[in-house]
């Protein structure tokens, strides 16, 4: 059996988080020692980012609503940002 690289274990480690079992009914489906599965899982969430990866809803649109001196401006949030920069300066002169 070949070893396991740091980042086939964290890929494991996800498709068990995805999977809804508990440790013990993911590495019985896979194969593993739920011990080894654990300390494995210990050790290397150690050493790993304190950072996580936000997701976004696919289906969410962002817009950008920008008000001044009661006029209510929304762009698209695929709008040009020079075009908003410009049109800002151009209100303020």
């Amino acid at each position: 059996m070949k070893r396991k690289n740091a980042d086939e274990w964290k890929k494991l480690f996800q498709e068990h988080k995805d999977s809804g079992l508990s440790a013990a009914e993911f590495c019985e489906k896979n194969n593993l020692n739920p011990k080894y599965f654990s300390v494995k899982k210990r050790r290397l969430g150690k050493s790993s980012s304190l950072f996580v990866q936000a997701k976004l809803p696919k289906t969410s649109i962002t817009n950008i609503s920008m008000t001044w001196e009661g006029i209510c401006l929304d762009f698209s949030s695929k709008t040009d940002p020079d075009i908003i920069a410009k049109l800002m300066k151009a209100l303020v002169a």
